[in-house]
């Protein structure tokens, strides 16, 4: 039996993504893992500040230089969850919000290694 699409709760939005986030960067093999770890991971709601000028189907991104790239200088770098759109694309379905939330993370995991759009699709991250 389908059930109805849920309506936004961000406390209980937020909790499912940090789970997701969290099961995911643990599954990752060691060396991408401990790469990731310099890489902030910030959830975020399309109203936040953060998302001004972000177009309205962004549902993630990457702000920093690649660790392909980087000399050491650059600001810290960071990837942006945007959870509210995340929720919508899913359809408000809690099983395909964890689908998504874990797809993008490693899309834009893939940007802060290095991978391009087309090296990110090759690996079903697109």
């Amino acid at each position: 039996m389908n059930r109805p699409p849920l309506p936004i709760n961000r406390a209980r939005i937020s909790r499912i993504a940090e789970g997701v986030v969290a099961h995911t960067l643990r599954k990752l093999p060691k060396n991408v893992g401990d790469a990731a770890q310099n890489c902030a991971i910030n959830l975020v709601w399309s109203g936040d500040d953060v998302c001004e000028g972000s177009g309205d189907d962004l549902l993630g991104w990457f702000d920093g230089v690649s660790v392909k790239e980087t000399d050491g200088t650059e600001f810290p770098p960071k990837i942006f969850l945007v959870l509210d759109r995340l929720w919508e694309f899913s359809e408000r379905r809690p099983a395909l919000f964890e689908q998504e939330v874990a797809v993008t993370l490693l899309h834009e995991l893939g940007h802060y290694l290095g991978l391009d759009e087309d090296e990110i699709a090759d690996r079903g991250l697109a």
